[in-house]
């Protein structure tokens, strides 16, 4: 049996790109919408564009009226070439983690708010004062 070493690493890197993946990963633009299912205490990961240096940061207007899923972090990727220095005008991707706590549908609402601009927090913001860029329905399955 001869061995063929470049098919072994095409394999072996297809298999590590599919092992590093996150579950339910997705990133969303502006109008985006989605739908999927997930099982109780398992935990999605959702990507948005924003640039912070405009004032304006993507809050999750309806975090009050969900029940099945809960944001467990928010995590800022820099999109520069240096990711250690915050370029004006650079922009950064943000990755929330949710986690489905009880069995139910939800709709995540996501909207790029002017917090620094008008000098609120996204608390502030909500369905009925701001409308949604990005809506992700979501099952929660036992």
């Amino acid at each position: 049996m001869k061995f063929n070493l470049s098919k072994f690493i095409t394999t072996f890197i297809i298999l590590l790109t599919f092992s590093c993946t996150k579950p339910n990963a997705g990133y969303y633009d502006d109008g985006g919408r989605d739908s999927f299912n997930i099982h109780l205490d398992e935990v999605v990961y959702l990507s948005f564009h924003e640039n912070s240096t405009t004032g304006y940061t993507n809050c999750w207007l309806n975090e009050n009226d969900c029940q099945s899923v809960k944001l467990i972090n928010r995590v800022s990727h820099s999109n520069s070439e240096n990711s250690k220095e915050i370029v004006i005008g650079g922009g950064e991707t943000i990755t929330m983690s949710f986690i489905g706590k009880t069995t139910g549908i939800d709709t995540i609402k996501i909207a790029n708010c002017p917090t620094l601009r008008e000098r609120k927090t996204c608390t502030e913001y909500n369905p009925k004062n701001t409308k949604s860029d990005i809506e992700i329905i979501v099952e929660v399955t036992k």
